[in-house]
């Protein structure tokens, strides 16, 4: 919990800086804004349409049942990301919002999705036992793994690449 405090604040710092060197006349035609907002707009213009409510329901049964820390395995694990997958397409099709309150709750749940996702993806990528992660597949520690860091990131193409790398100390 600490330490998702203390990198929320950091990130935010970090974005506080940046926004101040944003050009704010371009912000409006930026291609993502654009994106975002159409998207949402789609979303509250839906007359008929599923709740944000299930999606999140949804998204917990999948994470408890699939990437949850009781018991993780390859095979879990992915087929944890496929269903992940699956609500993400289904939620981003079938999402409706009666108002500005339940968008927030909708695009928090694709924030969850996208946390759910990483999850499984470094957890996977993890192939040993540390600590809460227990993998029945790797049922060792990795030595080499002790005081690793593991990283996640999309590039702007959409690939996702993790790594190992050294705690700060």
């Amino acid at each position: 919990m600490t330490n998702a405090s203390v990198w929320g604040k950091t990130a935010a710092e970090n974005v506080a800086e940046y926004i101040k060197t944003v050009d704010r006349e371009n912000i409006e035609n930026h291609p993502l804004i654009e994106k975002r907002v159409r998207q949402y707009r789609e979303y509250m213009e839906r007359e008929n349409g599923a709740n944000w409510l299930e999606s999140n329901s949804m998204l917990q049964q999948i994470m408890g049942d699939y990437v949850g820390l009781k018991v993780r395995s390859k095979d879990m694990l992915q087929a944890g990301l496929k269903y992940l997958g699956d609500l993400k397409g289904y939620a981003l099709a079938e999402i409706s919002c009666q108002d500005s309150r339940e968008l927030m709750r909708t695009m928090e749940v694709f924030d969850l999705i996208e946390l759910g996702e990483a999850v499984a993806l470094t957890a996977e990528n993890r192939k040993e036992t540390r600590g809460h992660h227990h993998r029945v597949d790797y049922t060792y520690t990795n030595p080499l793994l002790k005081d690793k860091f593991q990283t996640i990131c999309i590039d702007d193409g959409g690939k996702v690449h993790m790594e190992f790398r050294d705690m700060r100390k």
